[in-house]
């Protein structure tokens, strides 16, 4: 008689847009997660074909609210594990939007890094919005006195450089694998 341990057990349930560290948790949804694996697999196949080059920031998150949605689906009525996957997979993308930040904020006016800063933390992944909106939003609530115009056009095209990143990081096979331990 084989017995079960947990590396077997976390095997079984292995998906990619769930770190490794926090699939433990969801080791008793392994149907579901095979449903969100299909789901994503569809997604990343859906994707490929899009353009991303002068795509606007706007687009980009639908394109992953999309596939936010396609996890609660896939869920069907368990909304406790939809709300948990949706929350560990939010918590991914900010992180690596943040770190990506981090990466490119170099020689960048520090009022566009702040709005972009603020922007992306405050960013409700399974939301619609109107990323315009939201940075002029965030923009205020720094209490910048810059160029309010000229911050939200940089805000805008910095931040769409960081989604874009973060979106090809979800057609990858593995998307957390180099930030695993920070989300």
């Amino acid at each position: 008689m084989q017995t079960k341990d947990a590396s077997d057990e976390m095997l079984q349930v292995w998906c990619p847009l769930v770190p490794s560290r926090k699939l433990g948790r969801l080791s008793h949804h392994i149907v579901e997660l095979e449903r969100v694996n299909e789901r994503y697999d569809d997604w990343k196949a859906s994707m490929r074909t899009k353009r991303i080059v002068n795509v606007h920031v706007g687009v980009l998150l639908d394109r992953i609210r999309m596939l936010l949605m396609g996890i609660g689906i896939a869920c069907a009525s368990n909304h406790k594990l939809s709300d948990s996957l949706q929350s560990i997979i939010s918590e991914c993308l900010r992180t690596s939007c943040l770190l990506s930040l981090g990466r490119v904020k170099e020689g960048k006016h520090p009022d566009v890094v702040k709005t972009t800063e603020a922007f992306l933390r405050s960013i409700r992944w399974t939301r619609d919005i109107w990323p315009e909106e939201e940075i002029k939003k965030a923009y205020a609530e720094e209490g910048l006195t810059g160029n309010p115009d000229k911050v939200l056009n940089a805000t805008l095209n910095l931040s769409s450089t960081i989604v874009k990143a973060v979106y090809l990081r979800l057609l990858s096979p593995d998307p957390w694998q180099d930030i695993e331990n920070e989300c």
